[in-house]
């Protein structure tokens, strides 16, 4: 190179004159030693953008979907169609209800894997339950109450008979009901089988199918006579006496009963009159207290233990048990001279006697009229009288004979004579030991 050519360019020379055979040379772009661009990072055969996940080899288009909470086949959808079905359990009982479904891969809170709860508000009601007697389907069976029910009866008056009319399938502490039935009365407690006795009250009081066939069974006939002063029984077949006890008071006894339950009095006329508790087998008095009126003849047992007499004036009384005291009822509504007084339980009729006119009439209990009147051949001088309900006859003392009455006719039938001084008042009585 020419010195002075050097120093010439560089005083007058630009720089794109200034060249070298290096610079005429072609420039060639920069080479990337990098390599080609991998697209299929997880090597599951499936390149991006198709592989939603190509970080995870399990994860690409087509893979099988499984329960896991993530997009498995990258179509968008998480779990579609690979959940379970779990069922609502508000109660908490294991048993989810079957109308409210909620799906998850694990069983959540608050839900079952069982769809058989019939009443999911209730964690005593499900199929793992034990079935009661409540009216219930605790064991969600379908059925309510089965196999721990009984057969019972419907009780009403609670006498614990029941009403074989009114059989019931009940839970066994259900109250209402007995295990017996026959009971023929259920509105009465008084009557069903197994009572004791069937007594006179018109009812088959122990529902056998006989009425009264008990009302004073065994019971004798008996009368006092204040002329021998002896309690006598009284053969009502032969009009034949057997002397019981003699009286250990002087007191005149002009008449006598006794309540179907056996308690027996007298109507004494000794002054005070006084009403007495009589015991007949003894022949000892205990007074109850002077009833206040005057003329008593018959007395006589009527419904619920209720005494009546016929007094002055020819009027019905009623007596206080408690005191002796008498009460008017109200006037026969006839004259009659000595008395007597039968009560009739199955019918609930009380016979009266009239020893002037020989006559028998019933008397109406809440008046104390006279009804029904009907003439007897009986020859009424002292008046007995009682209803014997096993032959449904009155038996009729006339003081020395002794009659039988058919009431609602008035015929009659002699019986036979008395051997004693004056029979009077007649009465059923428990026989004494």
């Amino acid at each position: 190179m020419r010195p002075y050519a050097l120093l010439f360019c560089l005083v007058g020379c630009s720089s794109g004159q200034l060249k070298t055979a290096q610079d005429t040379a072609t420039t060639s772009p920069p080479v990337d030693s990098s390599g080609p661009e991998d697209l299929d990072g997880d090597n599951d055969g499936v390149e991006r953008p198709e592989d939603c996940d190509d970080a995870d080899a399990t994860v690409f288009p087509g893979a099988e979907e499984t329960c896991n909470e993530r997009d498995d086949d990258c179509d968008g959808e998480i779990d579609e169609d690979v959940q379970l079905a779990f069922y609502i359990d508000d109660d908490g009982d294991g048993h989810g209800d079957p109308t409210r479904t909620t799906w998850a891969c694990t069983l959540p809170e608050g839900a079952s894997e069982l769809a058989d709860d019939c009443d999911d508000t209730n964690a005593a009601i499900s199929p793992s339950a034990v079935e009661l007697c409540n009216l219930e389907d605790d064991d969600c069976d379908g059925i309510i109450d089965e196999y721990v029910t009984v057969e019972r009866y419907v009780d009403s008056d609670g006498d614990g008979w029941g009403d074989t009319d009114q059989p019931a399938t009940v839970c066994p502490d259900a109250s209402g009901y007995a295990d017996a039935d026959g009971d023929c009365d259920d509105d009465n407690p008084g009557v069903h089988p197994g009572m004791p006795t069937d007594q006179c009250d018109g009812e088959d009081t122990d529902c056998d199918g006989d009425i009264d066939e008990d009302s004073k069974a065994g019971w004798s006939l008996l009368s006092v006579d204040t002329s021998d002063r002896k309690v006598y029984d009284i053969d009502p077949a032969t009009a034949g006496l057997s002397s019981v006890v003699s009286l250990s008071t002087s007191k005149g006894i002009n008449s006598m009963d006794v309540s179907e339950n056996g308690i027996s009095v007298i109507h004494s006329y000794t002054a005070p009159a006084s009403i007495e508790i009589f015991d007949a087998c003894t022949g000892t008095l205990t007074n109850i207290g002077a009833h206040g009126t005057s003329g008593i003849g018959g007395i006589g047992f009527g419904p619920s233990g209720r005494l009546f007499g016929i007094g002055s004036n020819d009027t019905l009384w009623e007596f206080d048990l408690s005191t002796g005291a008498a009460t008017a009822v109200g006037p026969l509504g006839i004259d009659i001279g000595n008395s007597g007084l039968a009560w009739d339980c199955t019918t609930s009729t009380m016979y009266g006697a009239d020893g002037t006119g020989d006559r028998i009439f019933e008397v109406d209990l809440a008046t104390g009229a006279a009804t029904n009147i009907r003439s007897t051949s009986v020859p009424f001088a002292s008046v007995g009288l009682e209803y014997d309900q096993r032959s449904g006859l009155l038996y009729a003392a006339t003081g020395t004979k002794l009659y039988t009455i058919e009431p609602s006719t008035g015929a009659s039938t002699f019986v036979g004579n008395l051997a004693a001084g004056n029979i009077d008042d007649l009465a059923w009585h428990p026989t004494c030991p």
